[in-house]
């Protein structure tokens, strides 16, 4: 799916620029404190943000994510409430392109019509379902509910992922390529930055989409050394710990994801 000119995550990739993507999970620990982060991520550079639908069983995120699904799920916070805080980041911000990233049962169980239609109603750029079935008639039915609501269906990539796959997921996707740098988890430590460069270059020949690189990216070190290649990173875990560590002290974590996100910018 082409997204029209003007979209925000068509501006965004328009020119040929690094950029770098946080991800938060929404209500970790309350919606109040996810959408002061958000400010907080953009004022400190990020070029577009990843927020995180709370789900009870996120099997693809490891120990420090799968807390904070369960803090947010003990919050009670619903899709509904992650539409809400998207529309009250969108009183004051309509640059910043938004993707919301979670698991296919919720959005299955809010009814996928319906839940593209008020993301797009709400300001949301993008979507990325973790577990979304990756052929068949499920995945063709929500990369056109996306298209018709102008919304990007992100598709995710892995390292063992073969060409015709990098193909098919990339043709029905827009936005950008998200490529999985570990084989596990969210915050898996392990990354070979030999095979990510070269499972980079392979979705460089074969799709026209930007590539973002994500999962297991949680120091300003790793970040340099995707940095020679990557058209994009995504950091998540490594912001879920700082909130984690300040052990509920909202300025505290404030400060320590936007002076990290800072020195990511300092790297771009």
């Amino acid at each position: 799916m082409k997204l029209l000119p003007h979209h925000r995550l068509s501006v965004l990739f328009n020119h040929p620029k690094k950029r770098f993507i946080p991800f938060i999970l929404c209500g970790d620990p309350t919606s109040k404190y996810t959408l002061q982060a958000m400010h907080s991520l953009v004022d400190s550079g990020a070029d577009a943000i990843e927020i995180g639908i709370p789900f009870t069983d996120p099997i693809a995120d490891g120990a420090v994510l799968t807390r904070a699904h369960t803090r947010s799920c003990a919050q009670g916070v619903t899709i509904t409430q992650v539409f809400e805080t998207v529309h009250r980041f969108r009183r004051t911000n309509q640059k910043t392109p938004l993707v919301l990233m979670g698991y296919y049962n919720p959005c299955f169980q809010f009814g996928f019509s319906a839940f593209c239609h008020k993301a797009a109603k709400h300001g949301v750029d993008g979507l990325i379902l973790v577990d979304c079935p990756n052929d068949g008639k499920e995945r063709v039915a929500i990369e056109k509910l996306c298209a018709a609501n102008q919304i990007a269906f992100i598709p995710l990539v892995s390292l063992n992922s073969s060409i015709s796959t990098i193909k098919t997921r990339c043709l029905g996707g827009s936005g950008y390529c998200y490529l999985v740098a570990v084989d596990g988890v969210t915050g898996s430590s392990a990354i070979n930055i030999k095979n990510i460069n070269s499972t980079f270059k392979r979705i460089k020949k074969h799709a026209s989409l930007p590539i973002a690189i994500g999962f297991g990216i949680n120091s300003l070190d790793r970040a340099k050394q995707l940095y020679r290649f990557a058209d994009t990173i995504i950091i998540g875990t490594h912001l879920a710990s700082l909130q984690e560590s300040s052990k509920g002290n909202m300025a505290l974590s404030l400060n320590k994801i936007k002076t990290f996100c800072s020195q990511i910018n300092q790297i771009f």
